[in-house]
């Protein structure tokens, strides 16, 4: 085989210097955040506070609730009140502080009911 037309070229690189990625510097103090979030059912008088991290999901805190519950994910709305109205919170927005739970009636497991043969 031959290196015609092959050109080596000889690159200058220091592997001490540390590399730019372009990424935002995320603060470690910032995500450990703690926060106490209130649950509360809607036309109900029960509620619980649960303490989350200040990033959690409406997602996070509806899946932890429907399997602790024993529930379908599906199944739970959770709503916010702003002002005079009640607004539905997305999956993707960040769990408030205040949370009515629509889908349940009570924060113990589901009890199985069966048709009396």
């Amino acid at each position: 085989m031959s290196n015609e037309g092959h050109v080596s070229l000889a690159l200058d690189v220091d592997f001490d210097k540390p590399v730019v990625t372009g990424r935002a510097k995320i603060e470690p103090k910032e995500s450990r955040r703690w926060k106490n979030v209130t649950l509360k059912i809607m036309n109900g008088d029960e509620e619980i506070v649960c303490p989350m991290m200040q990033a959690s999901t409406v997602s996070e805190v509806r899946m932890m609730l429907a399997d602790a519950l024993g529930e379908d994910p599906g199944k739970l709305d959770l709503y916010e009140k702003k002002g005079c109205q009640l607004k539905r919170l997305r999956n993707v927005e960040q769990i408030p502080s205040k949370v009515l739970v629509k889908g349940i009636e009570h924060f113990g497991r589901k009890v199985e009911s069966y048709p009396h043969p």
